[in-house]
């Protein structure tokens, strides 16, 4: 509220003080709400999709000058006689500003009405020279600070820097676990059903390839196009056959890479890729293997995995690699993310392998059955 000082009634010799509401009080609540709701709202946005990129772009923007602050004062030094010229300064500045401000009303009005005005408004005013004076402080700093905020979003919205790219890094990681997860999910649906993971990919007696590992789970995928996908294809017939090929140019999206570009999403011919491929030791052609078949243990053998070149449809039976080469090398398993590859093991887990992983270990986890001692991995 603010006071608005009236000359009261002449006969009373008091005088009034008039309150109004402050249209700047009530606009600075409303935007303290509204930026408190905005801020509720991007935190559960950020806790619903695994990342934290907009709340640590606005904490660097808005609070990365304390980090500077902690560097530059200590280093800092003030001079007493500035502290004490600074001090100076002020109070002669308040004297003059309440000369002026003295200097305003009538100089020989000496009515006992003007008298009674003046007391009042001197009550309501006698801290107007100090109010000046401070707000004309803060305005040099709060020009810097804004200064400086302006520069700092205009640099982020102009570099592409490090941290950006973290950001986009972690949730692209983050959703291409939830897709493993969910390939992961299904292959176990499928086990239920038929006692058995899928085949690497199936093949007629004459060797003419059909479909792959991925045409059999759609209808695991719990997505009712997906199930009503397989019912159009005839899984007696080449995938890439006239029958067949319509269907196979339907894009899924829970096996596009969220890092690869658009360009990988379909091969020449315009059949929808995938960018994850089955562990050839595990899943190969017309063979299927069973929990009970993995006696390496479902927790240390590699099942399906991600990969970043040489990228088939989703259709083609013959969609797997070996794990024990080269992570990242050409025709490998390998991803976009930086120095690791996520792979969804037999049960159901997903891990970030290092690309440097010991040879001895990733040939361990790669084979169902070896007996191998697993090292951490």
């Amino acid at each position: 509220m603010d006071c608005e000082c009236g000359g009261g009634d002449p006969g009373s010799g008091h005088v009034v003080l008039e309150q109004k509401a402050d249209p700047v009080s009530r606009l600075a609540t409303t935007v303290l709400e509204v930026f408190i709701a905005l801020v509720v709202a991007v935190v559960l946005l950020e806790l619903s999709v695994g990342s934290f990129f907009v709340t640590e772009a606005l904490g660097r923007v808005c609070f990365g000058w304390i980090g500077f602050l902690r560097r530059v004062v200590p280093q800092t030094t003030v001079p007493r006689g500035g502290i004490v010229s600074a001090l100076t300064l002020m109070i002669v500045a308040i004297v003059l500003l309440r000369v002026l401000q003295f200097r305003r009303k009538p100089l020989f009005d000496t009515s006992a009405e003007a008298s009674h005005h003046h007391d009042g408004a001197a009550s309501c005013r006698g801290t107007w020279a100090v109010r000046v004076l401070l707000a004309t402080m803060l305005l040099f700093p709060a020009g810097m600070a804004f200064t400086g905020f302006c520069r700092s979003v205009v640099w982020f919205a102009a570099t592409d820097s490090a941290m950006r790219h973290s950001g986009r890094e972690a949730a692209a990681r983050s959703h291409a676990k939830n897709q493993l997860k969910h390939v992961g999910l299904s292959m176990h649906i499928f086990h239920e059903e038929h006692g058995e993971f899928p085949g690497g990919g199936t093949f007629s007696e004459s060797g003419e390839g059909l479909h792959s590992w991925a045409t059999s789970l759609l209808p695991y995928m719990q997505d009712d196009e997906l199930v009503a996908l397989h019912k159009s294809l005839k899984t007696d017939q080449a995938w890439d056959s006239v029958v067949n090929a319509n269907q196979m140019r339907t894009l899924i999206p829970g096996l596009i890479g969220p890092s690869m570009p658009k360009a990988t999403w379909a091969d020449d011919r315009g059949f929808a890729a995938t960018h994850f491929s089955a562990n050839s030791w595990l899943m190969g052609p017309n063979s299927s293997l069973a929990i009970r078949d993995i006696r390496d243990g479902t927790t240390n053998t590699l099942m399906v995995g991600q990969i970043r070149d040489q990228i088939p449809a989703w259709g083609d039976p013959v969609n797997w690699r070996d794990p024990t080469r080269r992570l990242n090398s050409p025709g490998a398993f390998g991803s976009m993310h930086i120095g690791v590859v996520q792979f969804l093991l037999a049960d159901g887990s997903v891990r970030a392998i290092s690309e440097n992983i010991d040879a001895t270990t990733m040939r361990a986890i790669s084979s169902p059955d070896g007996g191998e001692p697993v090292g951490a991995f």
